[in-house]
């Protein structure tokens, strides 16, 4: 058993090259979530704390006993049991900003926190969302990037080789634009593209489609292209978007399936965006799923219905 895991450890290490973070996995997975002992901190309180200074429960939160897998693109954890477990009044978490450490591979990854609708400022770590709680299935759990991160401290090399030791990472989606083009700019704008999703998991994973459900419905999920610069963001005002009834409902029928080591390719048009200057912009595109699917209507036969988000960006030229 021994020999084999040394042949594991050094296939992972060959197959990342050199990297400055690279840490060789332990054998058994230290993967969790910890709470703080002192439960009357939020993240404000320890911000200039060293995160090995802090003083955590013994026992994790969330454990990788407790997950089925983490989806690595969309930050999802799959639980094995319900949510609201986690959540139960004794366990007494705080949507107030309250801190939780990541820890796996024996390393202290991040600093996250639970923030809620009702905070005024904006998560400056990665964390679980009020509404993400209540919109998302009962056995997911999704960690959100922080606001404003132009790095992803989430993507976290000791927390893929620890949850790849158990074998419960999955790589989920990638996401890229080929092409982005105006195709009218007067008083409103059109903007057509190009985007390629690629499946990197083990499973086939169903997503919209929108040659299938439409473009003005497969634009209320996606929100299309958002155009960037230095002192300018531009995004479509969606007049000719279709919001389905009621608002977190689905249909089989929006979906393809991309089989594992595959990827779909798909030209939408979006209209409804206002006139788009001349200039150098950064396009970003953000593909979303339906995230209120539950674990019965999830998981088929021959693959399962991805759930989340992921975002790109590429540079263009554009404008009138």
């Amino acid at each position: 058993m021994k020999a084999y895991y040394l042949i594991f450890c050094l296939l992972l290490l060959s197959s990342i090259g050199c990297k400055d973070d690279v840490i060789i996995p332990t054998e058994d997975s230290s993967f969790g979530i910890y709470l703080l002992k002192d439960r009357t901190l939020n993240i404000r309180d320890i911000q200039n704390v060293n995160i090995n200074e802090l003083d955590l429960e013994s026992e994790p939160w969330l454990a990788s006993t407790d997950i089925d897998f983490y989806d690595y693109s969309s930050h999802c954890l799959y639980l094995k049991k319900i949510k609201s477990e986690l959540f139960a009044k004794e366990v007494n978490i705080k949507m107030d900003d309250q801190p939780f450490i990541l820890i796996a591979n024996n390393m202290r990854c991040y600093i996250g926190s639970f923030h809620g609708g009702a905070l005024s400022i904006a998560p400056t770590k990665p964390y679980m969302d009020e509404l993400d709680i209540q919109f998302f299935p009962a056995d997911v759990l999704h960690i959100s990037k922080a606001w404003g991160d132009e790095t992803d401290i989430r993507n976290n090399t000791n927390i893929e080789y620890d949850l790849t030791t158990e074998n419960k990472l999955h790589k989920g989606l990638s996401l890229s634009i080929e092409d982005v083009h105006i195709t009218s700019n007067l008083d409103t704008a059109s903007v057509q593209y190009t985007y390629i999703i690629t499946n990197n998991d083990k499973d086939n994973l169903y997503v919209l489609d929108p040659d299938k459900m439409g473009s003005e419905l497969f634009h209320y999920f996606t929100n299309g292209v958002s155009f960037w610069s230095s002192d300018k963001y531009i995004f479509s005002k969606y007049k000719k978007v279709i919001q389905p009834e009621p608002f977190d409902s689905w249909n089989p029928e929006w979906f393809t399936k991309i089989k594992s080591a595959s990827t779909l390719e798909r030209t939408v048009l979006l209209k409804g965006y206002p006139h788009i200057p001349s200039g150098t912009y950064k396009c970003t595109f953000n593909f979303s799923n339906p995230n209120k699917i539950e674990k019965i209507d999830r998981e088929m036969p021959d693959g399962r219905y991805w759930l989340g988000n992921i975002q790109t960006e590429t540079n263009k030229n554009v404008g009138g």
